[in-house]
């Protein structure tokens, strides 16, 4: 079973894809390599920093509903950058409300870190708690929904002020 990691950015929280045309993200202009279809310069930390996020997150076993670790990791990131953290429990699941208050309109991110049981590890390449990069795709429960996700939107906070968003 394979996910694509595709990179990604805050640019008012948009998501990239490659389906999506280019132009008016002009970051990605001035950093996407078409010849390659690789992107340059500053642009390969973040996406190094994407990969490495979703690569913790998807080694951690967050079965519903335990969520093996994946919401102390969120939150010591977010506090990082001045987050104010709390968890929530409803029932058997528990959720991370995390705000920052800059006296500005409401920027929202939502998103789960659990994932379903994998089944037989047999079946998969790779064990589906590895998060193995091949150096084209994350193999991994959560890859793509939601984990990767997750992680691209922890990467961008670490490259802005969260408190400049306003």
């Amino acid at each position: 079973m394979k996910f694509r990691m595709e990179p990604c950015y805050l640019n008012a929280l948009v998501r990239y894809s490659k389906q999506i045309s280019i132009p008016y993200l002009p970051w990605y202009q001035q950093n996407w390599n078409k010849n390659n279809g690789r992107f340059e310069s500053s642009s390969t930390a973040l996406i190094k920093l994407e990969i490495q996020i979703t690569q913790d997150l998807v080694r951690m076993e967050s079965v519903t509903p335990n969520d093996g670790g994946c919401l102390d990791y969120i939150s010591s990131k977010l506090a990082a950058q001045g987050f104010v953290n709390e968890t929530l429990t409803y029932g058997r699941v528990k959720n991370l409300w995390s705000v920052i208050d800059n006296g500005g309109p409401l920027l929202v991110f939502a998103g789960h870190v659990d994932v379903v049981p994998s089944g037989p590890i047999d079946k998969w390449e790779h064990d589906p708690f590895s998060g193995h990069n091949d150096g084209e795709f994350i193999h991994g429960r959560g890859t793509g929904d939601m984990k990767g996700g997750i992680a691209c939107f922890l990467a961008a906070l670490e490259k802005l002020n969260p408190k400049d968003l306003n």
